[in-house]
């Protein structure tokens, strides 16, 4: 029982308390209680967009766009782990693309230990270049490999972000 055994937490940095997530995560799967590996990576992810970029977070329940930087434009941050047992680089669905609730699209893409290992912005115009819809989501997936890496429209900001954890 944790009541007589507390573990002080607070020690930890940032990239330790996500490496122990893992492991919790990892003993939940093995019993069957949860399917993936990936929670809280979204949120770490605007966490740095925001500190990185100077972006003002939204409410969670903000239609399109995850926080706006100074001059009002809106970005929609996505990530990815990408592990040994699972090496996709696909972002998580883009929900009504054509109605451009966003400017840019941060795609920040994590290795096996949380580290930023690229971190990719595209305009929103580049996306419909690369995405593909999928009726059955009725939504547009994006695979952060390919033809998409070379587009000019795309700004690397990975040193960027990988600072911001750092800091973190």
């Amino acid at each position: 029982m944790l009541d007589s055994q507390t573990i002080d937490l607070s020690s930890f940095n940032t990239i330790e308390l996500l490496r122990l997530q893992t492991k919790v995560i990892g003993e939940l799967k093995g019993r069957s209680i949860v399917r993936t590996n990936n929670n809280p990576l979204a949120d770490y992810a605007e966490y740095l967009a925001a500190k990185a970029l100077g972006l003002e977070l939204c409410v969670n329940s903000q239609t399109g766009h995850d926080g706006k930087d100074v001059h009002g434009l809106r970005y929609e941050v996505k990530a990815r782990r990408v592990t040994t047992t699972n090496p996709s680089r696909q972002l998580s669905s883009i929900r009504k693309l054509n109605e451009k609730h966003f400017d840019w699209l941060l795609a920040i893409i994590f290795d096996e230990a949380f580290i930023v290992d690229q971190a990719i912005l595209l305009p929103h115009e580049a996306i419909a270049d690369y995405a593909t819809h999928r009726d059955h989501t009725n939504s547009h997936i994006l695979v952060m490999k390919g033809a998409v890496l070379k587009d000019q429209r795309l700004k690397d900001i990975t040193e960027r972000i990988r600072a911001a954890q750092l800091e973190s």
